[in-house]
């Protein structure tokens, strides 16, 4: 294969992820109504971020994105759901809904839980035109894009806690 072939793969993928997340409706998936998708139809939000990439057990991460960077609206009121999926070992745990500006701007600050599973997850956010139903262009299966972004869970600084006087060099013994 050549480089420039490469670069067609390449950019038939990219091409093919912008149409996943923006491509048509499977047949009988209902209309989403005008409350629920900023004008014009098919703005996708910003970029979701977080100020911290590793997130202790019970401790908060901001999570946040800038507005639209095309004229999109959503009307007043409008709540991301937002959850922590933890890549196969646990079940999704849903953080709360959280209010999204007009403009598509957000920022909340969200308590991983305690028991969080550690290791490699991601905080999702439901309600945006992410989860539309869509059909992948090239193979014509229903496909699951997502808004979402990637942290490492550490474990709880509990769990990580040395049980008081059991071994310890700093344990003193009646004699």
């Amino acid at each position: 294969m050549t480089a420039a072939g490469g670069v067609a793969v390449v950019a038939a993928v990219v091409a093919g992820a912008v149409q996943l997340a923006t491509g048509p409706r499977e047949q009988g998936s209902p209309a989403a109504g005008p409350s629920d998708l900023p004008s014009p139809s098919g703005c996708l939000p910003s970029r979701l971020h977080v100020s911290s990439h590793q997130v202790v057990a019970g401790s908060t991460v901001q999570v946040f994105s800038g507005p639209f960077a095309c004229e999109g609206r959503y009307p007043a009121g409008k709540t991301y759901t937002l959850v922590l999926a933890q890549v196969g070992r646990a079940a999704p745990i849903r953080l709360g809904a959280r209010p999204v500006h007009r403009d598509g701007s957000f920022r909340a600050l969200v308590r991983i839980p305690v028991d969080a599973s550690p290791g490699e997850s991601f905080i999702q956010a439901h309600g945006t035109l992410f989860d539309r139903p869509c059909r992948d262009t090239v193979t014509g299966q229903a496909s699951c894009a997502g808004y979402s972004v990637g942290i490492s869970v550490l474990p709880s600084k509990a769990a990580t806690s040395p049980t008081r006087n059991a071994g310890s060099p700093h344990t003193t013994t009646p004699g």
